[in-house]
C-alpha cells in the first residue's frame, strides 16, 4: 500500500546548528576546563565538517490519535505500547510521526576519520550526533508552526526513551512510505544512516496539551541523561 498521503510531507536541505560549547561539554570540557588549542581546532573543523557534508533530510505523516492508560493508536494503522507515551498524548487530537537523518556522507567521513585519527573522529561523530538532534529540532518547530490556532505540540519522544522499547521503531516505520527520507532500519531496530531521529509528537488544544507534554515530569528518574526538565 503507498503511505505517501496529502499528509505526509517530505523537507530537505534545511540548515543544522552545531554549538561549539555543547561540542566542548559533551567530550568533556567543562566550563570549569580550559580545552587546548588543539581540542578547540578539532572541534571548529568537526562541526565545519558536518555542516559541509551533512544533507539534512526529512519526512513526516500525521495521524489521528487516540489513547488508552498503555497505548497509543495511529488510526488505525498501528498501535503503540507505552503508558509514558499514552499520557503524553492522551489530550491530543493528532500526531506526527518523523523520522529525520543528516544523509550517508556523515557515516562515511566519521568513519574514515575513525580510522585515521581516532580522537578527531570521536568528535566528529558526536558533532554529527549533536546536529542530528538539531535537524529534529528543526522538524519539531516546523509542525508547531504548522499548527492551526489555539493549538500545541507536544516535545518529540522517540522509541527507546522512557518505557517505549527500542523495538517499536518498526511500528513507526511500518505507517510511512519506504525508508523515510532515505533511511532504513535494520533487524535491530537501528537506523541506517546512524545520524538520524525518529519519532512522535502530539498535536492537540493548547490549554490542555500542556498539562501533559512532557513525560518527564513525572518520572522519578533524576539521573536519566533523557530528562527534559
Amino acid at each position: 500500500m503507498n503511505k505517501e498521503t496529502p499528509d505526509t510531507q517530505k523537507i530537505s536541505g534545511f540548515h543544522v546548528e552545531v554549538s561549539d560549547i555543547e561540542l566542548l561539554d559533551r567530550i568533556g570540557c567543562s566550563s570549569d576546563t580550559k580545552p587546548s588549542k588543539r581540542t578547540l581546532k578539532q572541534v571548529k573543523k568537526a562541526i565545519e565538517k558536518v555542516r559541509e557534508i551533512g544533507k539534512p533530510k526529512a519526512l513526516y505523516k500525521i495521524f489521528p490519535v487516540h489513547t488508552d492508560k498503555k497505548s497509543v493508536r495511529l488510526g488505525s494503522e498501528a498501535t503503540l505500547s507505552s503508558k509514558r507515551l499514552a499520557h503524553v498524548l492522551n489530550n491530543c487530537q493528532k500526531a506526527a510521526v518523523f523520522v529525520v537523518t543528516l544523509g550517508h556522507e556523515v557515516d562515511k567521513i566519521i568513519r574514515k576519520s575513525m580510522e585515521n585519527s581516532p580522537s578527531f573522529g570521536m568528535i566528529l561523530d558526536i558533532a554529527g550526533s549533536l546536529a542530528a538532534e538539531s535537524a529534529a529540532q528543526y522538524i519539531e518547530d516546523t509542525i508547531a508552526r504548522s499548527t492551526q490556532k489555539d493549538h500545541d505540540i507536544t516535545m518529540r519522544y522517540s522509541p527507546g526513551y522512557c518505557d517505549w522499547p527500542l523495538k517499536e521503531q518498526e511500528r513507526l516505520f511500518s505507517v510511512l512510505p519506504a525508508n523515510p527520507a532515505e533511511v532504513a532500519l535494520s533487524n535491530e531496530c537501528l537506523m541506517q544512516p546512524r545520524k538520524s531521529v525518529s519519532g512522535i509528537i502530539g498535536i492537540g488544544p493548547a490549554k490542555t496539551i500542556r498539562e501533559c507534554s512532557n513525560a518527564c515530569v513525572k518520572c522519578h528518574r533524576t539521573n536519566c541523561p533523557y530528562r527534559r526538565i
